[in-house]
């Protein structure tokens, strides 16, 4: 397994924590205010980076050039060895501008990414998707005939089990069928590799890491807490349980 975390934030004792935790990716969205500390602190660490390129480059009503536009300004200024396209474009939250969710406007702004990135930095993946969860197979299917697979080298999937903590405890017995069903979904969809690029519990959060496959590149949501107790250190910048497991994962 290839291992990495999601990371809003980076400071001094955070960044030996995050080299302590042994993670090999960073995933952090381009264009935010802290992102040129984390992109500097990956470089000096040979730290992999999955860039996401979304609403953080472009005003909230931009068209499809001024996509264009940022997305060229960014893949020339940040080297990523990865970038994922758009966040949860599907959800409402994520709808800007020429992204208001449609397959086909989706479609489009990958497809218009592609070129640029691998015109600027033929070697770098491209991921597509911006992270799909369960129940979104019919928005799925739409991007799959609209051919997104040329226009893509991974697609990345966001598992979750949004469930109670007082249930956590029993239903930690049946991760590993849940998780695996999400997987299997989408692989019935699509021919290229599939990642992980969002995945947690705040609870029994060891088990859910035990139940996870191996053969995948998986994200961690997140690094440190953030918005709520997903990480696996807390917002006093220490560790939690769950910090030795995934260093062990």
């Amino acid at each position: 397994m290839i291992k990495g975390l999601c990371i809003h934030y980076i400071n001094s004792n955070l960044e030996s924590l995050f080299l302590e935790s042994e993670a090999k990716w960073l995933r952090s969205d381009i264009g935010t205010f802290t992102w040129d500390n984390l992109y500097n602190f990956a470089k000096k660490n040979n730290i992999a980076l999955l860039g996401i390129l979304d609403y953080n480059i472009v005003g909230d009503n931009f068209t499809l050039s001024d996509w264009e536009a940022a997305v060229e300004d960014a893949v020339k200024k940040y080297d990523c060895e990865a970038y994922e396209i758009w966040n949860e474009p599907f959800a409402n939250y994520s709808k800007k501008g020429y992204q208001d969710g449609s397959p086909s406007h989706y479609f489009y702004l990958t497809k218009t990414a592609f070129e640029i990135i691998k015109n600027l930095r033929p070697k770098s993946i491209v991921v597509g998707g911006g992270g799909i969860y369960a129940g979104e197979e019919d928005w799925v299917r739409e991007i799959q005939k609209l051919g997104i697979e040329n226009y893509v080298d991974a697609i990345s999937l966001h598992i979750y089990w949004n469930i109670p903590q007082n249930l956590a405890w029993f239903l930690q017995f049946f991760y590993s069928w849940y998780i695996n069903n999400q997987i299997s979904a989408y692989k019935n969809i699509f021919n290229v590799p599939l990642w992980i690029s969002e995945t947690g519990m705040q609870f029994t959060q060891c088990d859910w890491m035990k139940s996870l496959p191996k053969d995948m590149l998986i994200i961690w949501y997140e690094f440190q807490d953030n918005d709520g107790q997903w990480g696996i250190v807390d917002k006093n910048g220490k560790k939690k349980n769950s910090f030795e497991c995934f260093k062990r994962w």
